[in-house]
């Protein structure tokens, strides 16, 4: 059974939850829990109540762990695991008399925090009971095809019908990060410039093959067809009101209209790395989401420009869905479009538009891309060479700009997070990095 080192300290100081039945009494601590989950004015007074009632809920879960079946007890522990790890960075930082609240720790960022784990911790009650589906578990094994550390940078390949295009990439080196003009150029703002400092040259060493596109409709939908894996459900998006939590979009309703050639997005980052296990299970590869670095050296495909095409915004509409007049004109944001005309409202197409020197298309705009990465807000004294950062806690980082960013969002180097394991907006999709052999 899954716990953490934390966890089994925290358990072993506290008394096990009495209840008439255990399995009613996980229920009972699960809607106990979802209750507490809404936004009280500050970080503490909002996470230190759902520490609490968190830990009950774990401790209900370990009691009824004979009642439920083991894949569902797994996946309980993990995601209750995810949220207390995050309650204990919130309510440790907060609890500083020093303490004052970062960029990513606004009113607005934390009330969609607790809104959409509210979902997950109640869509996670409804389904107890039920077994929790592995999607490797009897997957037919397709084959793959025989792509090597010496294939030839460039080359394009599929391991399957409706599977991603690959393309190899070559190894190498680049500058990562922005500089104090760049700032100023791109009117950054002051709270987030410290995420792209220092400038640092990293080197990607083993041969990778990245998606050529982002993930499509169409191909996530094989996999739930396959599968019948279970989406959460819920995303944020922008309305009259601003940024917010929208229980009803899915990714197959965003909250706009697609076509099976689109991207996929509405997803968290966890329904995201399943879609790659099942990718490695039917084609006996290894599918994974990329690490910052890898993403950082193919996105700026053999170039060092603030944009892979450039240093201006002259021709982004060639080569990005960006948020222009095409959008403006449909979506009225506060902020102005760049004043180019892609045609494309929302996200568009995969590979409507040029890729960048490494044959890969949108990396940047159309949907922003979920990392393998925890968010590390600084990476001073972070490793230089393709290894994954690990953060204090399992925020996910998502890098490259989306179909609605501003311009000093599509720059290549820009980085930010949500603080929630449990983030999915109709912003944010899929690219797979696939390991050779």
């Amino acid at each position: 059974m899954f716990k953490s080192f934390a966890l089994r300290a925290l358990l072993a100081c506290s008394g096990a939850v009495a209840a008439s039945s255990a399995v009613d009494g996980v229920r009972e601590s699960l809607h106990a829990l979802a209750d507490t989950l809404s936004f009280q004015g500050n970080i503490y007074k909002t996470y230190s109540p759902v520490q609490d009632k968190a830990m009950e809920a774990f401790r209900a879960v370990d009691e009824a762990s004979s009642e439920i079946s083991p894949s569902r007890l797994e996946n309980v522990m993990q995601t209750l695991d995810r949220l207390l790890a995050e309650c204990q960075l919130y309510v440790t930082e907060s609890s500083d008399p020093n303490y004052v609240p970062g960029a990513l720790e606004t009113d607005e960022y934390l009330t969609n925090n607790v809104a959409e784990w509210k979902v997950a911790i109640e869509v996670m009650s409804e389904n107890l009971e039920e077994p929790y589906g592995d999607v490797t578990a009897g997957q037919p094994l397709l084959g793959r095809e025989k792509v090597t550390y010496d294939t030839e940078p460039g080359t394009i390949f599929s391991d399957g019908y409706n599977l991603p295009d690959m393309v190899v990439i070559p190894t190498g080196s680049c500058i990562a990060g922005a500089t104090p003009e760049e700032h100023e150029e791109w009117n950054v703002d002051e709270n987030r410039r410290a995420f792209e400092y220092p400038q640092r040259k990293i080197r990607i060493s083993t041969p990778l093959a990245f998606s050529r596109t982002e993930v499509t409709v169409a191909q996530f939908a094989s996999f739930i067809k396959h599968t019948g894996y279970r989406t959460r459900g819920g995303a944020r998006w922008w309305d009259a009101s601003g940024f917010v939590f929208n229980p009803n979009l899915t990714w197959e309703s965003p909250g706009f209209p697609q076509s099976p050639d689109y991207p996929v997005v509405a997803i968290t980052r966890y329904e995201a790395q399943a879609y790659a296990r099942w990718l490695s299970a039917i084609t006996g590869a290894v599918y994974r989401l990329p690490n910052e670095d890898e993403w950082d050296f193919a996105a700026r495909g053999g170039t060092n420009t603030t944009f892979f095409w450039g240093d201006t915004l002259d021709l982004a509409s060639e080569y990005a869905n960006t948020y222009d007049n095409s959008s403006a004109e449909v979506n009225h944001f506060r902020w102005p479009s760049n004043k180019l005309w892609d045609g494309f409202p929302h996200t568009a197409p995969v590979a409507s538009f040029k890729p960048n020197g490494y044959g890969l298309y949108d990396m940047t705009a159309n949907a922003r891309e979920f990392m393998a990465d925890d968010w590390l807000p600084f990476l001073s004294s972070a490793d230089s060479d393709g290894s994954i950062h690990k953060g204090p806690a399992p925020f996910p980082t998502v890098r490259g700009g989306a179909w609605n960013y501003n311009p000093k969002n599509l720059r290549i180097s820009y980085r930010s997070a949500y603080t929630s394991s449990e983030v999915a907006t109709n912003m944010f999709g899929i690219r797979l990095v696939r390991d050779l052999e």
